[in-house]
């Protein structure tokens, strides 16, 4: 990503296809078909974009990362005006929301444990490449910070993707990982931290357990 590094770069279309209306009373039945056909790919792309702009808003990282490869250039060519059909939309709608989801639940992990996030801000408004420059970062135990985070991943708090909901999506691990570091929570302290979120997991995931 450009500019704001870890921002999908979204730009609206120009494409303006607010005037679309469907002419059914006067034509055939296969037409007015087309037209609703037509309507409905409309709405799809209109919410997949302003989806993708609030994804865009999470930082979910740099473009390069190959787990964002795909999605993020799905979305650039979306932003760019490319007529996708209702079937990738709805793909790149699904990835979205997968990412989306997992990013509320770190932040619900988190405040499960009344822990505070990098930067002190949510899953969902951390900009990961930015902190990594900060005094806090610098401040962070790698060793530590390595040894949760396999604990973290070994544990499948944050659930892999299905096919259909794309590339795995380390954000959310790597912030309950960085919360747990920057606590500087180990040894007896970290087993009791995850047996409480792994006991939690599936009420969280169901969206059943808020913080």
């Amino acid at each position: 990503m450009s500019g704001q590094q870890s921002r999908v770069d979204i730009q609206a279309s120009s494409e303006d296809n607010s005037s679309r209306s469907p002419q059914c009373a006067s034509g055939s039945r296969q037409l007015c078909q087309g037209s609703m056909g037509d309507l409905q790919q409309e709405g799809m792309r209109s919410f997949v974009i302003e989806q993708a702009k609030l994804y865009g808003a999470t930082n979910p990282g740099r473009d390069t990362i190959p787990s964002n490869v795909s999605l993020h250039n799905s979305i650039k060519q979306l932003m760019q005006g490319r007529d996708y059909d209702f079937n990738k939309l709805s793909r790149i709608y699904t990835q979205i929301e997968y990412r989306m989801k997992m990013m509320t639940v770190a932040d619900t992990f988190v405040s499960a444990l009344d822990l505070r996030g990098p930067g002190e801000v949510s899953c969902l408004k951390w900009n990961i490449d930015c902190w990594a420059s900060s005094e806090e970062a610098r401040m962070i135990d790698n060793k530590l910070f390595q040894k949760i985070n396999r604990i973290v991943l070994g544990s499948h708090l944050i659930p892999n993707p299905l096919v259909k909901e794309g590339k795995q999506f380390t954000k959310p691990s790597v912030y309950i990982s960085m919360a747990l570091a920057i606590a500087k929570i180990d040894g007896a302290r970290l087993d009791a931290a995850m047996k409480e979120l792994v006991g939690m997991k599936d009420r969280v995931i169901a969206g059943q357990t808020t913080p």
